[in-house]
């Protein structure tokens, strides 16, 4: 299963600050390359053109990485948003 989701240039910028201060995510996310150059062997990390940073999971897909200071700040709207939500019904 995969979550689409659209993002604003505020939570984008906010993301991309997030990757800097992220204690486990500041190397990856300055060591990793474009979405054209991860599918290297080795390479876990790879940034989408929104400068996002993403893992690849042992089954070869994608996971957004989202910095310690945005997560329950993501968590809460995925799941109480009426508008976007990650639950159906």
């Amino acid at each position: 299963p995969a979550i689409h989701i659209s993002i604003n240039e505020e939570l984008k910028k906010n993301f991309i600050a997030g990757y800097h201060k992220d204690r486990q995510l500041k190397t990856p996310y300055h060591e990793a390359s474009k979405a054209e150059d991860s599918r290297s062997a080795g390479k876990r990390f790879y940034k989408d053109e929104n400068e996002l940073l993403f893992f690849i999971n042992a089954d070869f897909q994608p996971r957004l990485c989202v910095p310690k200071n945005l997560q329950q700040i993501i968590l809460t709207e995925s799941h109480e948003s009426p508008l976007e939500t990650t639950h159906m019904g």
